[in-house]
């Protein structure tokens, strides 16, 4: 550091005034830069997550997935109930039958026992054999009874089985259905994010942005770095105003190193040339040699 920017820093240690007197400068031989608010803002977008997007997606069609398994095993269970109530009946008939026929064959066989009492031949061969064919017969008539409720009851059975196997595969449809347009959800979602993105970006690389990042509060994506070069064709006339006055200020200035000195200990210049402050620097800089 040379004697003379010793100076310099010394006689700037009483940089500015207190709050009420800022803007006025007592040793300085420049002044504070204060500029108005851009009036242009970039767009904000925290784009979601994939993973975000997938329970979003799942979110929309889970309702109806569960709605249409429990509907279908409601439909399920009430014919299956239908069913077992058809066995119980049937079973319960059969019961009922068969006592009936053994009580028809009982019957028959005690009037003939009766009649061969009074005729007294109830031990004669042909009475005997009678009443071995009607016993024959009663077991015969139940187990033909027995044989048609099993067949029956079977065919029940393998109607709820099927019943079953139905609901299994019919879920099994519901929940590929669901998968299916989960990924087609998730994928216009995905679109829909990519494009607000996009749109974001085109519309903030539009902008003639100002001031750093920060002042607005947004990430560095999208974000134009600081130029050292600039084309000042392109920029706009407000902001090529303070340029033009700050190049023009310390260029005005006898002492190219005092300059210097000046304008990066000078704290509002940031502000006010915003991300045109390293390409005035690099000009005030250049002065020096």
């Amino acid at each position: 550091m040379t004697e003379q920017t010793k100076k310099y820093k010394k006689d700037l240690v009483n940089l500015f005034q207190d709050d009420d007197l800022k803007g006025e400068s007592t040793t300085r031989k420049d002044k504070p830069y204060v500029g108005g608010d851009d009036i242009m803002r970039p767009l904000t977008y925290t784009p979601p997550t994939d993973k975000e997007l997938e329970e979003v997606a799942k979110a929309d069609y889970e309702t109806a997935k569960k709605q249409s398994i429990k509907s279908a095993e409601d439909e399920t269970e009430r014919k299956k109930k239908s069913l077992y109530g058809s066995i119980n009946e049937e079973i319960e008939g059969n019961k009922t039958r068969k006592e009936e026929i053994s009580a028809s064959y009982d019957s028959a066989q005690k009037n003939l026992e009766n009649q061969t009492l009074k005729r007294g031949i109830q031990r004669s061969s042909a009475v005997i054999g009678g009443l071995k064919n009607l016993e024959s017969e009663k077991l015969t008539a139940i187990s033909q009874m027995d044989d048609k409720t099993k067949a029956y009851v079977e065919k029940l059975n393998k109607e709820i089985y099927d019943l079953e196997s139905d609901l299994g595969k019919e879920i099994s449809s519901i929940n590929e259905k669901y998968e299916n347009a989960v990924k087609t959800r998730l994928h216009e979602l995905k679109k829909e994010r990519d494009d607000k993105i996009n749109e974001v970006i085109k519309y903030n690389n539009t902008l003639d942005l100002f001031y750093t990042p920060d002042k607005y509060e947004v990430g560095s994506d999208g974000v134009t770095e600081y130029p050292k070069e600039v084309d000042l064709e392109t920029v706009n006339p407000r902001y090529k105003e303070r340029i033009y006055e700050v190049i023009r200020d310390y260029s005005d200035m006898d002492d190219p190193e005092e300059a210097f000195y000046l304008f990066e200990t000078n704290d509002t210049l940031k502000n006010y040339l915003g991300k045109y402050y390293e390409y005035v620097r690099n000009i005030i800089k250049n002065r020096q040699v």
